[in-house]
C-alpha cells in the first residue's frame, strides 16, 4: 500500500506542476493558445484520470468508507472530475449569429464545425440598457422568436440570464453595431452540468459534515487541551493584548464605516475590482483577528499587519473607491457571495502565512522554542481547514456563476487555474498520511512557502496573466 500512496502523491504533484508550468509558459513565451492546447489535450485528461484511479484504489485500501464525511468529500471530487469528462465527450458550445431577416438553427463551434439545433431562432429585437444619467451599459438584451416543430413562442436572453430550451442554453455574447443583429453563445451540456452540479452539492454536504467527524483532525484540534499554556500567555501578555485589541477594534470600526459609506454611494457592495477586493481583504483580516485572538494573541498583530499590507496595496494600485458602474456581466448576486467567500479564505491563508513564517523564524534561533513553534503550528493547522473549505466553496460558486454567465463552468482561465493550484497546494498538509508534515518545522516551512500560490492567484493572474479575471 505504501507504493500506492507514493504513486498517488507523486501523480498529484505532477498535475499541480503541469497546471502551473503551462500557465506560466503561456505568459512568458507569448504563444497564443498554448494553455488551450495543453488543457484541452487528451494527455491532460489522462493525467487527471490516472490520478483519480490511483486515488480511488488508495481509498479502498485505506477503508475510507469508515469515515463517512471524508469519503463523501473525496467522492464528490471524483464526481466533479467525471462531470468534466462528460462535458468533454458530449458537451457542445459555439456561437449563433441571428438577425431579424430570417430564422437560423446552425451554430459554429470554436473548431469551426457547424452544429444543428432542433429548433429555429429568429431575432425579434435587441436593445442596450444604460445606467440612469450615464452612457454606461447596464445590460444587453436579445428577444427572439423560437420555432420548434409547429409551435412558436418568444424568449429573452440577457447578461446572467440565459434562455434555455430543450437542453440548449442561449447566452448574450455580442451584437451588431446597427442593433439589428445579435450574437448568442450556445451551450448544450445537460449530462456534464448535471454530474458536476451533483458533485458540488455532495462537496458542500461533506464540508458541512466534516467538523462533526469525531475522528477528524479538525475536531481533534478544536478539542485540544491548552489550558496551561493559555493561562501563562494571559498572565504575561495581558497588557499587550488589551492594547492590540483596542487598536484592532478601532481600525475595524473605521474600515467598516468606510466600506458602508462606499456601499451606500455605489449602491452595491464594494467588491468589483482589485482595489475594492484589497479593502475587503483588510476588513476580513481585522474581523478574523478579533474573532480568533483568544487562541493566540499574536493573531492581533498578524491581523493588523495583513490589513496594513492590503490597504497599502489598494493605495498603490488604485487609490479611491471606483465610481464606475459595474459592467453587465458583474451585475449578479453571486459577485458578492463569490468574492466574499474567496476573500475570507485568502485572509485565513494570510494568517497561516504569518504564523508559519514566525514558526520558521523561531526554528532558526539557537534557543529552544519548540513549545512556541508547536503552538504556532497548531494554530495554523486549525485555520487551514476552514480556509480550504471556504476556498473550495468560493471556487465552485465561481464555476456556477461562470456557467450562468458564459455557458461553461470551467474554462482554464488563468485565475481559475491558479485558484485550483492554490487549493491543491494547501490540501497536501491536511492529509495526515504524509509523514513529512508531522514535524512542526516542515509544516511551518511548507505553509509559509505555499503562500506564493496565493500571491500568484491574486496578483499574478489578475495583473500579469491574460484572462477573463484580469484587472490590468
Amino acid at each position: 500500500m505504501r507504493l500506492l500512496k507514493y504513486a498517488v502523491y507523486i501523480c498529484f504533484l505532477l498535475v499541480v506542476i503541469m497546471l502551473a508550468a503551462t500557465s506560466l509558459l503561456d505568459a512568458l513565451t507569448g504563444r497564443e493558445g498554448l494553455s488551450a492546447a495543453v488543457y484541452g489535450s487528451w494527455a491532460f485528461a489522462a493525467a487527471w484520470a490516472v490520478l483519480a484511479l490511483l486515488a480511488v484504489a488508495y481509498f479502498i485500501c485505506c477503508k475510507i468508507w469508515q469515515r463517512p464525511a471524508v469519503a463523501l468529500l473525496h467522492a464528490a471530487l471524483i464526481i466533479i472530475l467525471l462531470g468534466g469528462l462528460a462535458t468533454r465527450i458530449s458537451g457542445e458550445r459555439g456561437t449563433l449569429h441571428i438577425r431579424s431577416e430570417r430564422p437560423v438553427n446552425l451554430f459554429l463551434t470554436a473548431e469551426n464545425d457547424v452544429r444543428v439545433m432542433p429548433f429555429d431562432v429568429q431575432l425579434d429585437s435587441f436593445f442596450v440598457s444604460y445606467y440612469p444619467g450615464t452612457n454606461a451599459p447596464s445590460d444587453y438584451t436579445t428577444r427572439v422568436k423560437i420555432t420548434d416543430g409547429g409551435k412558436r413562442f418568444s424568449g429573452t436572453a440577457s447578461m446572467n440570464r440565459p434562455l434555455a430550451h430543450r437542453g440548449y442554453r442561449l447566452y448574450q455574447a455580442d451584437y451588431d453595431r446597427d442593433l439589428r443583429g445579435s450574437v448568442l453563445l450556445v451551450a448544450h451540456d445537460e449530462l456534464g452540468v448535471g454530474i458536476t452540479y451533483a458533485g458540488y452539492i455532495l462537496l458542500l454536504a461533506a464540508i458541512i459534515a466534516y467538523p462533526f467527524d469525531k475522528k477528524g483532525r479538525f475536531r481533534q484540534l478544536l478539542n485540544a487541551k491548552k489550558a496551561d499554556s493559555a493561562r501563562k500567555r494571559k498572565a504575561r501578555r495581558r497588557a499587550i493584548v488589551v492594547t492590540g485589541l483596542t487598536v484592532t477594534a478601532a481600525a475595524w470600526l473605521t474600515l467598516t464605516i468606510i466600506l458602508a459609506r462606499h456601499t451606500i454611494v455605489l449602491h452595491r457592495p464594494p467588491l468589483a475590482d482589485g482595489v475594492e477586493a484589497m479593502r475587503a481583504l483588510a476588513w476580513a483580516s481585522l474581523s478574523l483577528s478579533l474573532l480568533l485572538f483568544r487562541r493566540n494573541a499574536m493573531i492581533l498583530v498578524a491581523g493588523l499587519v495583513a490589513a496594513a499590507l492590503a490597504l497599502l496595496t489598494a493605495a498603490l494600485t488604485g487609490g479611491g473607491a471606483s465610481s464606475m458602474p459595474l459592467i453587465p456581466v458583474l451585475r449578479s448576486p453571486l459577485l458578492t457571495v463569490h468574492v466574499a467567500v474567496i476573500i475570507a479564505a485568502y485572509a485565513l491563508l494570510l494568517f497561516i502565512f504569518f504564523n508559519s513564517a514566525a514558526g520558521v523564524a523561531l526554528a532558526l534561533m539557537k534557543k529552544d522554542n519548540s513549545l512556541k513553534i508547536r503552538q504556532l503550528r497548531l494554530t495554523s493547522e486549525t485555520l487551514l481547514f476552514p480556509a480550504l473549505f471556504l476556498l473550495a466553496i468560493g471556487i465552485f460558486l465561481g464555476a456556477v456563476w461562470a456557467n450562468i454567465s458564459w455557458g461553461r463552468y470551467w474554462g482554464w482561465d488563468a485565475k481559475e487555474t491558479w485558484a485550483l493550484i492554490t487549493l491543491m497546494v494547501y490540501a497536501l498538509p491536511v492529509h495526515r498520511r504524509v509523514a513529512w508534515f508531522d514535524a512542526d518545522k516542515h509544516f511551518n516551512l511548507y505553509c509559509a512557502a505555499a503562500f506564493l500560490a496565493v500571491l500568484m492567484t491574486y496578483f499574478g493572474a489578475n495583473y500579469f496573466l491574460a484572462g477573463l479575471h484580469s484587472y490590468a
